[in-house]
């Protein structure tokens, strides 16, 4: 068997870690994005929610009053 003889020059040494942390940076980065927006997008949803059920209740109680 070959013995593999490519030498790693000094500067190369830690650049395989530093493009793997680069990478997990950026989908972290992606992931707290898409967290943000799925929160925010489930509060929006719930105050929706709230207006309508309000709105109900006021049209039903006008109802009852007339």
């Amino acid at each position: 068997m070959k013995k593999s003889t490519r030498h790693i020059r000094p500067n190369e040494r830690g650049s395989a870690i530093l493009l793997a942390l680069g990478i997990l940076s950026l989908a972290l980065i992606l992931g707290m994005a898409f967290a943000f927006t799925a929160r925010t997008d489930r509060q929006i949803a719930q105050v929706s929610a709230d207006t309508v059920k309000v709105r109900l209740l006021s049209e039903s109680a006008l109802e009852r009053m007339l």
